[in-house]
């Protein structure tokens, strides 16, 4: 009964301190992981040139232990260090976020709804996970620099691979840390990948961080800008240029064959609509230039007329059957 006791006591006072410190969880930090999960969408996209869906799922303070325990089999771990704190933290991706994104950059099938075995990490799933890991711990440099500029530079930088939960060294077993959950899928497949930051490495930064204004703002008064604005100049986006459309019954189209012509009734008068990526996937989506076939440097080019509203799709496809 006395060893009971003491167990229940010990949970209340480590229930109590995790209350604590999520209580006092910076209004910036949350700023920061939020412009992480943009910075990450945009940069999967980028990586993968597909789809791509980043969601935040948690975000908690628990013992570095607890995590450890906790953790899927499976994962891979990458401890990486931030100098200017002289501090380290810990990305994890989960079995189900490995096998998707080797999936993505080997290519290759899978079974809908199968449920991937518990295995050990191969060489090709470390190889492939840590790219993701180092690509997340630049997003993460760069979310500290975005959300305040007197947070930056931070320069974060990968140490190690680690597939055994119980060789990490990013904090003391005892210690406090805020994690952080956060979701993305890979076209129709995906996982969990999370993020771990020591709480004496956060106290370096802990005045600025618990500044909710942001150095940039010259009015408390003001909005904060939305962190989509951050990551839009460089997120990827697909352009389908069209210069014609045909209308042909399936016979036809049987009897193409390799090295057919097919005429397309263009000329020089004849504009060119050009359509961003359909949302969701692959195919042409908002029509939003007109254009003007031509040649730049020797190559096909189109010299952009006009700029077409987003509610005006149905005006540009007058020049076009």
């Amino acid at each position: 009964m006395p060893d009971q006791s003491q167990q229940l006591k010990t949970r209340a006072i480590e229930k109590m301190v995790r209350q604590r410190a999520s209580q006092e969880r910076s209004p910036l930090l949350d700023l920061v992981l939020e412009n992480w999960r943009f910075g990450m969408w945009s940069a999967v996209r980028k990586l993968l040139g597909e789809s791509a869906e980043v969601s935040w799922q948690t975000s908690s303070a628990l013992r570095f232990a607890d995590y450890c325990e906790a953790v899927p089999p499976g994962s891979v771990f990458g401890v990486f260090r931030i100098a200017e704190w002289d501090g380290q933290g810990l990305i994890a991706m989960d079995t189900q976020l490995v096998d998707a994104a080797v999936e993505a950059l080997l290519g290759g099938g899978h079974v809908v709804n199968a449920t991937p075995a518990r295995r050990e990490p191969t060489t090709v799933d470390r190889t492939i996970a840590g790219r993701f890991i180092r690509l997340a711990i630049d997003e993460l440099a760069r979310a500290f620099l975005r959300t305040d500029q007197g947070l930056g530079p931070v320069t974060a930088k990968l140490l190690k691979l680690e597939s055994d939960p119980r060789l990490l060294t990013a904090a003391r077993r005892e210690e406090m840390v805020t994690s952080a959950s956060f979701q993305i899928l890979l076209g129709d497949r995906g996982g969990r990948y999370d993020l771990l930051l020591p709480h004496s490495m956060l106290e370096a930064a802990s005045r600025k961080l618990a500044n909710a204004q942001r150095s940039g703002r010259l009015h408390p008064e003001e909005p904060e800008p939305s962190p989509l604005r951050a990551v839009l100049p460089g997120t990827p986006l697909t352009l389908h240029a069209v210069v014609d459309r045909l209308t042909l019954t399936l016979a036809d189209i049987a009897q193409w064959h390799e090295g057919m012509v097919l005429p397309l009734g263009v000329d020089a008068e004849r504009p060119a609509i050009l359509y961003g990526e359909k949302e969701g996937g692959p195919g042409l989506g908002h029509q939003m230039f007109i254009g003007r076939l031509g040649t730049s440097q020797g190559r096909k080019a189109v010299r952009i007329l006009e700029v077409v509203p987003a509610s005006a799709d149905s005006v540009a496809t007058e020049g076009l059957p």
